[in-house]
């Protein structure tokens, strides 16, 4: 994300009981306070956490014994049994699940695993074509009230096992076996279309008398990529999932393990299957057709998954591409309309598949809800919608509901559909309700624990690992702020887009890495000390284990904020030109074609000189490149009256947002905002 600094840090309140908590649960003192400001105050409640042993009860789920019995009866009569999936990463976790089980029982089985272009859902037409006695829906099926309709009359039954909330009209199945059919106070109502998955295979398992073959991995991988709250059921299930995949019994599994960096044999972190297995799990139904990821999970051997591994990776790399493609056209479109609370932005030929993420960064970047539309040749507009903490996107879309074919979701995802003459309608609608919410541009960030810098330790990261994984929504990565003293800073990654800083907290240099925050480097390197949130952790180098400050945001100590950002600003002119500097670089090009062809090698140093230096008429040139002005063939002509769209460029566009950056934090301190609150440590 974008750090911006002068977001508020909500500070904790500060316990002397956080110590005896601490002392009676045998851990450090800063682990302690961290418990102690979540909301732990007995030591028997925090244990309970901590150990998060207790899977969920099967038999809690509504109607799941109508369920079971119906399928012991297809297993044992030989029916013919239709699983019907999604196509995102739960749905082909539960379809897995589910198939590996049913066939371990006996059953003769198929699966279906829709295309995102087949809409979400049961499409009746698929289990009618089957020639199937039972159709079990999973991760989908809850509000099919017409498609279950249509299969009861052709005499399928009908299993529903799922987790999405309940439409007005209950689908008339012989089963519906989802938590919230017994209310949203159900124990169970936070499980993913995995876990309720998981829980109808115990049932079955128990009535048949038969084990119920290994999934829990499968179980974790699909929780924690539908970002479901990770406590409770959750969290045990998942922790549980974590261990299984250390085991590496699933080739598939195991092959996309070691893609994302996961030492064999090592209980992966929460983290690692959300940024490097999940999104690969979810490539292949964003851009197509989803089977081979399904098939990757049930390969038997090496040779098998490999074959597969090699199919979602190709997906997962064309997805990157194009989702950086698609990205940069939605940021340029979002920048022309920096003051509305709410974004709905729609396009024909946008990859709709993708929408999702897309709006999920934007939303993240603006701190607004975002959603993204593709206008087919229908005349309707399908998309997907992605809102921040506090404000419910599929609640505003209900009170639009007239005004849509079609919407779904949970309260900071939802699906959509819109007829194209009914947008500007929705748009305005939208854009009302958000506006009249009562929310802060950007959330404050709620710190856990003012780390002292002697507390700074890899004792203290593996505490957070063993003790507080597996992290979601419900039990977010811990936030620790401390003030440190700057040894250096560098810009790393692609265009220096990450700060690293060597920090010296106490009596040794340790290494921070803020993501998504080089624009500051000058500025932390002007201060001198500065404030840091984020969480210890430890990472790999060169084979050796070793401390590390996952930065979350960064500021200085209040007295030195115009020295920062006077430093930054000037950093800023220099590596991101703005337009006006760009019109010199512009005239000086156009001149020097007025001598002839020149080489793209000699452009930088023919360009660098006053009032450009070398840095500043490279970035020119690297910006000019990107809006087509520039080619690797080089440049012999530039008719007159060209005229280029700088917006083009993501480097330009970059520059833009710093630049707004900036202005909003100035803003903020002209202003005496009280965003800009005292330092946690002196």
């Amino acid at each position: 994300m974008q750090h911006i600094p002068g977001r508020p840090w909500r500070l904790p309140a500060e316990s002397a009981e956080a110590a005896q908590l601490a002392r009676a649960l045998g851990i450090s003192a800063p682990f302690g306070r961290l418990l102690w400001a979540r909301g732990f105050r007995d030591t028997e409640g925090a244990r309970a956490f901590l150990d998060a042993r207790h899977l969920p009860r099967p038999d809690q789920l509504p109607e799941v014994d109508r369920a079971s019995l119906r399928l012991c009866q297809a297993i044992g009569r030989r029916e013919s049994i239709l699983i019907y999936g999604d196509y995102d990463a739960d749905g082909i976790c539960s379809t897995a699940l589910l198939f590996e089980a049913l066939t371990a029982f006996g059953g003769r089985v198929q699966a279906h695993v829709p295309q995102r272009t087949d809409g979400y859902g049961l499409r009746s037409q698929v289990a009618l074509e089957a020639g199937v006695s039972l159709c079990v829906t999973v991760d989908n099926g809850t509000t099919a009230v017409r498609e279950v309709q249509e299969l009861s009359r052709a005499g399928i039954d009908v299993v529903i096992c799922d987790h999405h909330q309940p439409g007005p009209t209950r689908p008339p199945a012989l089963a519906v076996v989802n938590p919230w059919v017994g209310g949203p106070d159900h124990p169970l109502v936070d499980l993913a279309g995995a876990g309720v998955t998981w829980c109808l295979i115990q049932v079955v398992a128990e009535d048949l008398g038969s084990a119920a073959p290994e999934g829990l991995d499968l179980v974790a991988l699909g929780t924690i990529a539908d970002v479901v709250p990770m406590n409770g059921p959750n969290r045990a299930l998942v922790r549980e999932g974590l261990r299984v995949m250390a085991k590496a019994h699933r080739p598939g599994l195991s092959a996309l393990l070691h893609l994302a960096q996961v030492p064999p044999g090592a209980v992966p972190e929460t983290e690692a299957i959300a940024f490097g297995v999940a999104p690969r799990l979810n490539a292949p139904g964003r851009l197509g057709d989803p089977r081979p990821v399904l098939e990757l999970l049930l390969a038997r051997d090496a040779a098998a998954a490999q074959s597969r591994l090699a199919t979602v990776e190709q997906a997962n790399q064309e997805r990157q591409r194009q989702s950086r493609e698609l990205f940069a056209e939605v940021a340029s479109y979002a920048d022309r309309e920096p003051h509305r609370d709410l974004l709905l932005l729609s396009a024909a030929g946008w990859p709709r598949g993708l929408l999702g993420p897309a709006a999920a960064r934007l939303s993240e970047e603006t701190g607004r809800p975002v959603l993204l539309g593709e206008i087919g040749v229908d005349g309707v507009c399908r998309g997907s919608g992605r809102s921040p903490a506090g404000f419910d996107l599929t609640a505003a879309l209900a009170r639009c509901k007239d005004a849509l074919e079609r919407f779904g979701g949970h309260e900071q995802a939802a699906g959509f559909e819109v007829t194209v003459d009914r947008l500007p309608e929705l748009r305005r609608r939208l854009s009302d309700i958000a506006s009249a919410h009562p929310w802060q541009e950007l959330p404050a960030w709620e710190v856990d624990v003012l780390l002292h810098p002697e507390e700074l330790t890899a004792s203290l990261a593996m505490e957070c690992v063993r003790h507080l994984e597996p992290f979601g929504p419900g039990n977010p990565e811990p936030l620790f702020a401390l003030t440190v003293r700057v040894q250096g800073t560098r810009r790393v990654g692609q265009g220096g887009r990450h700060l690293r800083l060597e920090i010296q907290p106490g009596s040794h240099p340790v290494t921070a890495i803020a993501f998504d925050a080089g624009v500051w480097a000058a500025g932390a390197e002007a201060v001198g000390r500065i404030e840091l949130l984020g969480r210890p952790t430890i990472h790999q180098y060169r084979g050796k284990d070793q401390l590390q400050f996952t930065v979350s945001d960064l500021r200085p100590e209040s007295p030195d904020w115009e020295r920062f950002l006077a430093a930054t600003s000037a950093r800023l002119i220099r590596e991101h030109p703005d337009r006006e500097t760009l019109a010199v670089a512009y005239r000086r090009l156009r001149s020097l074609l007025a001598r002839g062809s020149v080489s793209p090698n000699a452009l930088g140093r023919e360009l660098a000189s006053d009032p450009l230096d070398g840095v500043t008429a490279d970035v020119a040139l690297t910006i000019f490149r990107e809006a087509g002005l520039v080619t690797d063939a080089g440049l012999s002509e530039l008719p007159e009256g060209t005229r280029i769209d700088l917006r083009m460029s993501p480097r330009f566009r970059a520059a833009e947002r710093e630049r707004a950056v900036l202005h909003r934090v100035r803003e903020a301190i002209r202003a005496g905002s009280s965003d800009l609150p005292q330092p946690p440590l002196a």
